[in-house]
């Protein structure tokens, strides 16, 4: 991994950037969960290129937003939900290709720009007045979809994006994967938990540009390995914990010989041979 200055727990190469768990690519962002190539973001939860955004979550390509949550394609927008491709929009739900619209109402450019001159976000008293004013709208003017998904087939799920023969929640770019939450890019996974670029995983947490993973716990960059915490760059390791550009290992006192086989369901050994002194 080539993270610089980080402080958190299963990323992958980020830089600058303070308190990220499950998160790919994050770059001087602060207090990050689960998020995948972010820039400038703070207090987020399930983001994907996004940049330049404040406490926004389960949303794809956002800049310089606010509070939006389900969102896609949004832009200089606070207090949404439910937007698509909009832009200088301010507490609203259910927009699509939007611009200038104040608490669902639509306005010209200038009548817009005139009473976002009078909300001073910053102010943390009247970021919590409008938080409360969105709320209300939430509660008393929104339609929330049946689900929330884009471009899939025999997806079922929330949050996909591009899915195909997939279930879960929160995944974009997901082929053939079951039981997955929070997938960037996967192909034939089942019960997988925040990974990205990966394929032919099972019941495996964190795993990263991998391949073939099985009932391990942050692996980048490896393949055909079981039962692993922390593998980097690693193949065909079984039970093993903390290795780096480690093949055919096993727990001690034993190493697989090259003879090791896998098989998609379990895991068939040939034959051991004792470290040596």
């Amino acid at each position: 991994d080539t993270s610089e200055n980080c402080v958190g727990g299963g990323y992958s190469r980020s830089v600058n950037t303070l308190m990220l768990f499950g998160t790919y690519e994050a770059k001087d962002s602060y207090y990050v969960f689960r998020n995948k190539n972010v820039d400038r973001v703070f207090d987020a939860v399930c983001l994907e290129q996004c940049q330049d955004s404040f406490s926004c979550a389960m949303s794809v390509r956002l800049n310089k937003c606010i509070q939006c949550f389900g969102s896609l394609d949004c832009m200089s927008c606070q207090f949404l939900f439910d937007a698509r491709n909009c832009e200088d929009c301010f507490c609203s739900t259910n927009l699509r290709r939007r611009k200038y619209v104040f608490m669902n109402e639509q306005l010209s450019k200038e009548e817009y720009k005139k009473r976002m001159a009078e909300i001073d976000l910053s102010c943390s008293s009247t970021f919590d007045t409008w938080r409360e004013k969105f709320l209300e709208v939430l509660r008393a003017d929104t339609i929330f979809p049946e689900h929330s998904n884009i471009n899939v087939q025999s997806t079922n799920g929330e949050y996909i994006i591009d899915g195909l023969n997939s279930s879960g929640y929160f995944m974009t770019g997901a082929k053939d994967v079951h039981d997955g939450w929070f997938v960037f890019g996967g192909e034939h996974m089942e019960s997988c938990v925040i990974a990205a670029s990966a394929q032919d995983c099972y019941y495996s947490c964190v795993s990263t540009r991998s391949r073939d993973v099985k009932f391990s716990f942050v692996v980048y960059d490896s393949q055909s390995c079981e039962f692993g915490i922390k593998l980097n760059n690693c193949e065909n390791c079984f039970g093993c914990v903390g290795l780096k550009k480690k093949k055919f290992s096993s727990v001690k006192p034993f190493v697989f010989l090259p003879t090791l086989k896998t098989r998609k369901q379990n895991l068939t050994v040939q034959k051991f041979q004792p470290l040596k002194n």
